[in-house]
């Protein structure tokens, strides 16, 4: 089955994206805005990462508006978040987690160019231009 470029949806929606993950999980988190949006591919590449692990991951951070990528901007030490428009803003990023975090950066290194690595979550992106590993250190 293919996925939509984008899945489109409005705050308050619960409707699933796929077996695993429904549209309040990448819900924007400033709890404002009503647009919302989210790449069907990185949904596909969750549902392949989650059928893998055999274990559920939480979205810690999905899309976000450009007012809840500012008030990031602002919060958060210096490189810890995107400083020019971030892949949470255009729908094709997710901040992820799962009780065994070694794994799924395991399973996400085979599927993703784009990886972050902190402590406690992985960034994963749809970027293709190149190849992206960073720590959130």
């Amino acid at each position: 089955m293919t996925s939509p470029l984008y899945y489109r949806w409005r705050r308050g929606d619960n409707r699933m994206l796929s077996t695993h993950f429904s549209c309040l999980e990448f819900t924007c988190t400033c709890g404002i805005c009503a647009e919302q949006c989210i790449s069907g591919a990185l949904i596909a590449a969750l549902e392949r990462i989650r059928t893998k692990l055999g274990l559920s991951i939480k979205i810690t951070s999905g899309f976000r508006c450009a007012a809840k990528q500012a008030t990031l901007r602002g919060s958060l030490p210096s490189g810890h978040t995107a400083v020019g428009r971030s892949s949470h803003e255009d729908g094709i990023a997710a901040d992820i987690t799962s009780a065994d975090l070694g794994r799924l950066r395991d399973l996400c290194e085979a599927e993703f160019k784009a990886i972050g690595i902190a402590h406690t979550f992985l960034h994963v992106d749809m970027r293709v231009d190149k190849v992206r590993r960073w720590d959130y250190a």
